[in-house]
């Protein structure tokens, strides 16, 4: 039987797909399959090509299908990329964090070592001012 054939294909490493398509030349052929009509009533082609994972495919449905896989599998791909973009984007989201977090310590200390200079200044101008005041006593004396 052909789809047993074509759904080789299938566990093949190089068919990313995980489908094949077996074409049928026919559209009468093609109409017949999809019927409701069972083989030997017991077997049903379509169900047996679905399990297979081969698509059935006419004159008329082989371009849609193709069309219809190339949009799938370009958009799960642009999917996997954008994953990836994505988990890049919080590594360096997560990285600007830490950034952010040690800036805000810098700061910190900056700010308390700034309020310690200006404390520092007052000091010094205190000390400066009581030489100032020693110096007019010594001119005095």
């Amino acid at each position: 039987m052909r789809i047993d054939e074509v759904s080789k294909y299938v566990e093949i490493e190089e068919n990313p797909f995980g489908i094949a398509f077996l074409y049928l030349p026919a559209e009468g052929l093609y109409s017949f399959v999809l019927s409701d009509i069972k083989l030997n009533m017991t077997f049903n082609v379509l169900e047996y090509s679905t399990r297979k994972n081969v698509i059935l495919v006419s004159p008329n449905t082989f371009i849609p299908y193709l069309n219809f896989f190339l949009k799938y599998f370009v958009r799960q791909n642009v999917s996997t990329e954008f994953d990836l973009i994505y988990k890049e984007l919080q590594a360096v989201i997560k990285e600007f964090d830490k950034i952010s977090e040690y800036l805000s310590k810098t700061m910190r200390l900056n700010e308390g070592m700034y309020q310690n200079l200006v404390i520092m200044k007052k000091s010094i101008d205190s000390v400066v001012m009581s030489a100032e005041e020693i110096k007019k006593l010594r001119q005095k004396i």
